[in-house]
């Protein structure tokens, strides 16, 4: 009743818990969502693909025995194993494209710079690389690109190609422009592609490749063509392990790049809430001053002091609860903005429905309920020390005009902040790439 009664000046506070617990609410949904739209692209990545071999890491002076496990008499051996449909090898890396200006694309982003070898089919076409203009690289003076790469660049059809791997700087003529499903390209990376000879001496060594993709045929369990396969590899020179393995790998590799974009809504939150203590704390000095009279005849009839402390405990609980409701629900507004606020051109993330796991919602309780009832213990102390001679003196005094200007400067700061934010998530754009290159590598 008390809450409802002072429901004019509970705006504040009330406005305070919720954006926090809103930011809060906000990250952790858009944070799960992420996760799982990243899971769900990797998974289209490895779709068809039930096992897939690498070479092994060489111990300490073994030399360069390990790149030399994966070649053709072992992709012939491994499609002929029972239960494959196809062995396909790949020599992949990764490669740094320069725009038409000379200036990298995506530069320092080793994860997204992609670069693969164009490995034609019994049809003579590379199913991973799909051309959508021109044709495949035939030799080693000629490139292929993914389409999003040739927009971002300004490439065409015969544009000479600056680029850089592990090596010195290479020029290539543009050759084709490809197309391709992986969600590390699709999130904003680059892939280059070459013709088999080119990529394997620039990635394992002439007639070499980095890994094989074993699909299988119908009603095949993958873990046990897994064991078929390893059976035939090479003993401690290669490894095989499951599509499903390699694709929650990838997706926890990119997954990282939502890192970055979770710092700026938590920070937002926490100002927000540490501001609403401040605010909660004062209303409820406020509500306790008001209230003397009312605190002393509760005490002169018998109340103790538990029990006046548990009565403003409970209202807090009570506006607590409320906050909480109501940030939760425009935290989910948050989540759903998010992704289009910290998506560019250079990272887009991907596309997927939200996912509200336990964490939020546990997240939204505990933060909201718990910072206002924190808040509230001083002054639910101090109430309960007003004394039962206090019943017969003038009623609480009004708040004094100091009081109502730090309440007035605490709202126009969160508002301050609350601006902030969006002009720093709008900014975002230009900054993600900063952002994301900390996120990755600290």
């Amino acid at each position: 009743r008390n809450v409802l009664a002072n429901k004019a000046r509970l705006v504040t506070t009330v406005l305070a818990v919720c954006l926090g617990v809103a930011f809060v609410c906000g990250t952790l949904v858009f944070a799960e969502s992420s996760a799982a739209a990243y899971r769900a692209a990797a998974s289209k990545d490895f779709a068809g693909i039930a096992v897939t071999v690498t070479p092994k890491q060489p111990p300490p002076g073994a030399g360069g025995e390990q790149a030399g496990a994966l070649d053709d008499a072992l992709v012939r051996k491994l499609a002929e194993a029972p239960g494959v449909a196809a062995a396909r090898p790949a020599a992949d890396g990764s490669a740094t494209l320069n725009d038409a200006d000379g200036r990298p694309l995506r530069a320092g982003k080793a994860w997204a710079n992609l670069a693969s070898a164009y490995v034609p089919g019994q049809d003579g076409k590379d199913g991973r690389h799909p051309l959508v203009e021109g044709r495949a690289p035939r030799d080693g003076g000629e490139l292929a690109v993914d389409s999003g790469s040739a927009a971002a660049g300004g490439f065409k059809i015969g544009d000479t190609v600056t680029l850089a791997t592990d090596g010195p700087v290479l020029k290539k003529r543009l050759v084709g422009i490809v197309r391709t499903s992986d969600s590390r390209v699709t999130a904003g990376g680059t892939l280059a592609v070459f013709d088999k000879a080119t990529a394997q001496e620039l990635y394992a060594s002439p007639g070499r490749y980095t890994s094989i993709d074993v699909s299988a045929k119908p009603g095949t369990d993958e873990f046990r063509l897994a064991e078929t396969v390893r059976a035939l590899l090479p003993a401690d020179r290669a490894e095989a392990v499951t599509g499903t393995a390699q694709a929650s790998r990838q997706a926890i590799y990119t997954g990282t790049l939502t890192r970055g974009h979770q710092k700026m809504p938590m920070v937002f939150a926490g100002v927000s809430l540490f501001i609403g203590s401040f605010l909660i704390v004062n209303t409820f000095t406020m509500l306790v001053a008001r209230r003397t009279r009312e605190i002393a005849l509760l005490r002169a009839i018998g109340a103790s002091r538990r029990q006046v402390v548990r009565s403003v405990l409970w209202e807090a609980f009570v506006l607590g609860l409320v906050s909480s409701a109501a940030g939760f629900v425009l935290g989910l507004g948050i989540a759903s903005v998010l992704p289009g606020l910290l998506s560019t051109s250079q990272d887009r993330l991907p596309d997927g429905p939200l996912v509200i796991g336990p964490l939020p919602v546990v997240a939204a309780l505990g933060v909201g309920v718990g910072v206002t009832v924190l808040a509230a213990w001083l002054p639910s102390r101090k109430a309960a020390k007003v004394a039962p001679i206090e019943a017969l003196r003038a009623e609480g005094r009004p708040p004094t005009a100091t009081a109502s200007r730090v309440r007035g400067a605490a709202g126009l700061v969160l508002l301050a902040a609350g601006g902030g934010l969006l002009v720093s998530l709008t900014g975002a754009k230009d900054a993600s790439e900063a952002n994301l290159q900390n996120a990755m590598y600290g």
